[in-house]
């Protein structure tokens, strides 16, 4: 079985034995600043950060079947790794660190997976131009690129002044949204909506149009318009009455005389799917970051 590489410097060594890292915020993440870490431990926290021989060789459950991670505090240090880049701004780390995101996903590792993002918004704008590469680069899973696209999205979030570049770029990546998955564009549409990025409204309106766009992921254009502030919730809502009160009208119809026939019918069943899928990611979250 592979050994644990334990070959770090101190006081790098230290993120090995800290332990669980059962935290949901950023606010939440440990200080390991505080213990002497500082910017000429990068690629030593690199190397950590992408060291499988201290988190993904105990996704073996037939070489580990009786895993404990409390046992194995050295199996924390990967995601401690991320963090502390994350609280040293190391934009420089993140050529390096574009991988994690597919290892993450052939791993089923969401807690690297949801943890990156918040990193790479850390970094700030010099992780740009690797974001924006790595999104636009084939082969990837549509996961990944999700996640890396949240990544992108973190940015503006602390470095305000990247907002309108980070909108620009997403939008020429939708505007391939003939070569994109369905799903990369509803991630793509999601981040725009969140950013409230209005200029991306035709573009967003045409890849529904061309039906290359899942749903499940980021609602309908009508919702999208909704986040996007194009139209309010009240014109929706009466927008979904109409709507079911015509398809009732028009079932009834069909099935006049057909006393066998049910007429029930909901509008926004999309919706209704979505929302279902949404609370069972989250608990599969929930679950996967505690499971180990």
């Amino acid at each position: 079985m592979e050994t644990p590489d334990t070959n770090y410097p101190a006081p790098v060594d230290t993120l090995l034995t800290f332990g669980t890292a059962d935290l949901e915020t950023v606010a939440d993440w440990p200080d390991h600043l505080k213990s002497g870490i500082g910017p000429e431990h990068i690629p030593d926290l690199i190397r950590m950060a992408k060291d499988e021989s201290l988190r993904y060789k105990y996704f073996d459950e037939e070489a580990y079947p009786d895993f404990n991670e409390d046992e194995h505090p050295e199996y924390w240090a990967p995601i401690h790794a991320v963090h502390t880049l994350g609280a040293l701004h190391a934009a420089s780390a993140s050529q390096a660190l574009l991988p994690l995101f597919d290892e993450a996903i052939k791993f089923e590792d969401e807690w690297m997976s949801e943890d990156l993002p918040e990193a790479f918004g850390m970094f700030g704008p010099d992780a740009i131009p690797a974001l924006t590469a790595y999104i636009a680069e084939p082969g990837h899973d549509y996961y990944a690129t999700g996640y890396a696209i949240e990544a992108l999205k973190r940015i503006p979030e602390s470095y305000p002044d990247t907002h309108t570049e980070i909108g620009f770029i997403l939008t020429k990546q939708l505007e391939q949204f003939a070569e994109n998955s369905n799903e990369v564009n509803a991630d793509l549409i999601a981040a725009l909506a969140s950013l409230k990025v209005v200029e991306a409204a035709p573009v967003i309106e045409r890849a529904y149009a061309a039906d290359k766009v899942d749903i499940l992921f980021t609602g309908d254009w009508d919702e999208v318009q909704v986040q996007l502030g194009l139209q309010t919730t009240q014109q929706l809502d009466d927008k979904r009455r109409t709507q079911w009160a015509e398809e009732v009208a028009r079932r009834e119809k069909e099935n006049a005389g057909n006393t066998g026939t049910s007429t029930n019918f909901h509008p926004n069943k999309q919706t209704m799917k979505k929302k279902t899928k949404e609370k069972m990611a989250k608990a599969s979250r929930k679950k996967n970051k505690r499971k180990k």
